[in-house]
Formats: C-alpha cells, sequence, structure tokens
C-alpha cells in the first residue's frame, strides 16, 4: 500500500472540521427525509393529478429519499471508520470497491432527480397534445419513460464510471474521484445541467401554452368535450405551478454545489485528500433540495396545510383533496357519463342507457 495514503487516511480520523461535518450532513439528510413524507401527503392535499405524472413524482420522490438515506449511510459508515483506533495507519483505508457502491447510491439519487424531472416535462408535453389524455392509461408510454430513466441513471454510473475504476486498490477518502477519471464525472455534470435547463425551459412553455388554452376556451355544463379539455388543461397549469419552482430549487442547490467545486478543483491542492473532502462536505447543499420544497409548499398551500394539521390531529379523518375548476367538471362528466348510480332504482347514466 502506499504510505502517503495510509497517512492521509489517518489523517481523517484526527480531522475535527470532516467529522462534525459529517454529523451535519446526517442531521441534515435525516430533516430531509422527513421532509419528503411531508411533500407526499401534502401533495394528496393540492391536487388530484393524472395516474401517470403521480407515478413519475412518486419516482422523483423515491430518489430523493435515496439521496437523503444514501448520504446517511456514507456519513454513518465513514464515521464507524475513523471512530476506531488503529495503530496501523493504512487501517484506516478503505477498500475502492466498497466506497465506489456506497458513494454511488445518493450520486444515484441526485441523477435520478434530474432525469425524474425531465421525464415530468415529457409527459406534460404529451398531456397538452394529445386529445382526452387524462381518460387514457398510456401504460406502455409511462413504461418506457420509468425503465428508460433507470437504465439511464445506472448506466451513467456503473458502466461509464466503472470502467477505469481499479477494484482491487484502497483509497483514505470515501469517495472514488480520481484525476484520471476526473473528465468523466464533469462530463456527467454536464450532461445533468443541460437536462435541467432543458427540463426548466420545457416546464415554462407547457405552463405558457396550457395557461393561453385556457383563457381562449369557454365552456358550458352541456360541452362534454370542451369540459374534458378544460380539466386536462387546468391539470396541466396546477402540475406546472406546483413544479416549476421545484425544478428551479433542484437546480439552484446542484448548481451551486457543482460551481463550489469547479473553482476549488482550480485552486486547491488535489493532493490534500482532507481539505478537498472537508471542502465537499461543506458546500454540499442538495439534501436541503426536499426541505426547500416542503416549505415552499406549506406556505403556500394553506388548505392543504391546514388539512396536514387536521390529520394530525385526528389520524381518523379522511381528507379531500383541494378542488378546482377542472376537477369540478371533470366529476360532473364521469358521475353523469361513466358511473354505476347507487341504490336500486333505474341506471340513469349515459353508460347504462346506451348498454356499454
Amino acid at each position: 500500500m502506499n504510505d502517503a495514503n495510509c497517512i492521509q487516511a489517518q489523517q481523517f480520523a484526527f480531522s475535527s472540521p470532516y467529522r462534525y461535518l459529517s454529523y451535519y450532513h446526517i442531521l441534515v439528510c435525516t430533516i430531509s427525509s422527513t421532509s419528503i413524507v411531508l411533500i407526499v401527503k401534502m401533495q394528496k392535499n393540492v391536487f388530484p393529478f393524472h395516474r401517470n405524472v403521480k407515478i413519475i413524482l412518486g419516482i422523483h420522490l423515491f430518489y430523493c429519499f435515496l439521496q437523503s438515506s444514501g448520504y446517511v449511510a456514507v456519513h454513518v459508515a465513514d464515521l464507524i471508520r475513523l471512530n476506531r483506533n488503529h495503530d496501523n495507519p493504512c487501517d484506516y483505508l478503505l477498500p475502492t470497491a466498497y466506497v465506489f457502491n456506497f458513494r454511488e447510491v445518493p450520486v444515484i439519487g441526485i441523477y435520478g432527480e434530474i432525469v425524474s424531472l425531465a421525464c415530468i416535462s415529457v409527459e406534460r408535453t404529451c398531456a397538452s397534445l394529445l386529445e382526452q389524455y387524462e381518460k387514457r392509461k398510456m401504460s406502455l408510454f409511462l413504461t418506457l419513460l420509468c425503465v428508460g430513466q433507470f437504465l439511464l441513471v445506472i448506466g451513467l454510473f456503473y458502466v461509464f464510471l466503472a470502467v477505469d475504476v481499479d477494484w482491487n486498490s484502497f483509497v483514505a477518502a470515501f469517495n472514488v474521484r480520481t484525476e484520471s477519471g476526473a473528465w468523466k464525472f464533469k462530463l456527467i455534470v454536464y450532461f445533468g445541467t443541460i437536462l435541467e435547463i432543458g427540463s426548466i425551459v420545457a416546464f415554462h412553455v407547457i405552463l405558457y401554452i396550457n395557461k393561453k388554452r385556457r383563457d381562449r376556451l369557454r365552456c358550458n355544463a352541456q360541452q362534454f368535450a370542451c369540459l374534458s379539455a378544460r380539466f386536462q388543461i387546468t391539470e396541466n397549469v396546477n402540475a406546472m405551478n406546483l413544479l416549476l419552482p421545484a425544478i428551479w430549487m433542484h437546480f439552484l442547490v446542484v448548481s451551486a454545489t457543482g460551481t463550489a467545486l469547479m473553482f476549488y478543483d482550480q485552486l486547491s491542492d488535489e493532493k490534500d485528500k482532507v481539505a478537498t473532502s472537508t471542502f465537499t462536505d461543506a458546500t454540499n447543499i442538495i439534501s436541503f433540495y426536499p426541505i426547500f420544497v416542503a416549505i415552499f409548499m406549506f406556505a403556500k398551500y394553506s388548505k392543504a396545510r391546514h388539512n396536514l394539521f387536521r390529520k394530525v390531529a385526528d389520524p381518523a379523518l379522511t381528507v379531500q383533496p383541494q378542488k378546482n375548476e377542472g376537477d369540478v367538471h371533470f366529476a360532473y362528466l364521469n358521475t353523469f357519463i361513466m358511473e354505476k348510480p347507487k341504490g336500486k332504482g333505474r341506471y340513469s347514466s349515459l353508460k347504462y342507457l346506451c348498454c356499454c
């Protein structure tokens, strides 16, 4: 083993700032995981989205939880290593395979968030272009989006990055970023940035187009096709109003972290692993993303906030989702045309009058 690596590994064990930052990240990531639960609870009380966007949004929140819990696991594992006393400095070294597989979990969560937001922009584009989208399941389309984003994220880190990794080596820091593979990390950062900027542009375009269509659309209670179209437009507007602040928050925290790292790479001594890792942890604010989104939803959607408080006070209480004009129209259409009336009276809905 390299004596320089052994000495650096021992320096990590005696670095108080590095230890304190690990405790800090464990606390922040724990709060972040709790915020994800609050987001799920509040989203149910805000807008009843289409099944497809609900599933992709659920995958996005899963990636958020993967990122937060992954960082907790990384810092806990690193603290366990550093809290053990060893006479031989080389005993503080970690196998590269162990570090790579551990460290890639939160990183996969971060890029999974980016890709899932891009998938939502694709899904909402289809919802804006296809007529009567709200009545379609689009199962094949949804499956391709979900499987495609998973394969893309896994392929980036377990194929593209893992090819040149020396699996038999040992490392001092709890990351596997090396000088020889730095260009790959930068390429992946550029890819994620471009993808997220594209998603932001798509979200703004979708919101603009649907607001214009909604302003031009005039319906009355007898125009079923018009009311159905208005429902879909309203759902698109509601989804963008909720997700646009979220994607901007994600872009800002990722960009702030990435920019700090790029500046530090130009100014720092790459051989000082302790200083590099300490700075990396200090500037990593990505875990604040779910916390910021939860605060935003908590502040903006008062009805969802009140319903959440009522649900906490009375767990047996069933809280109905917030209604809006499009939801009311579509509920009316669904009841009148498709649903079977309750009771033993004669059927009066069109579905049963027409023997469908």
